[in-house]
């Protein structure tokens, strides 16, 4: 498994610039209650997080959608190694990833490290990811071929969030 790697750099006067001019807002756009909380009015901390984050987004493969910056907390660990939580809706749900922030001058750097995002050959199998692990009873019945999509049942969606409904539409669209 090849890890991927992204890397980032924050001028830390533009994260401040901006904070001045959009207020608490443009923090709340980026940072966690909890981030926000631990950086206190940290410029330095401010940044290093923007940096990290953006990094997190540069190491994902081409064609995965990034998190949200929102969706990603980046906190000290009792070591005081920064620790990455994910939100479990995002593509990098349950992965550990490593993150390294660092300030010179003006500048923050980060260096985020994430494990392979290949499905693991066991669970491949033939194209059905996981199939074969699954109880029988929780199995669909195989389909007859000339089978028509409205003698199957029905589906029911529930997905979306505010403002975020792109996903639901298509899956609903799908079915």
């Amino acid at each position: 498994m090849t890890p991927r790697v992204g890397v980032d750099v924050a001028a830390i006067p533009r994260i401040v610039e901006a904070q001045k001019r959009f207020g608490d807002r443009f923090l709340q756009k980026f940072l966690t209650a909890r981030e926000i909380d631990y950086c206190g009015g940290s410029a330095e901390r401010w940044a290093g997080r923007w940096a990290a984050k953006e990094a997190i987004g540069k190491a994902m493969p081409t064609g995965v959608p990034r998190p949200r910056m929102r969706d990603v907390e980046i906190l000290p660990s009792e070591d005081g190694r920064p620790h990455v939580r994910v939100a479990p809706t995002t593509t990098l749900a349950g992965r550990d990833i490593d993150v390294s922030i660092a300030h010179d001058g003006h500048f923050a750097v980060a260096v985020a490290v994430i494990p392979d995002l290949q499905i693991p050959p066991p669970l491949a199998g033939e194209g059905r990811v996981g199939a074969s692990k699954l109880p029988d009873g929780f199995r669909l019945p195989d389909r007859p071929r000339d089978g028509h999509k409205g003698t199957f049942g029905t589906v029911v969606v529930l997905a979306g969030s505010q403002g975020y409904t792109g996903a639901a539409y298509l899956t609903s669209m799908g079915a």
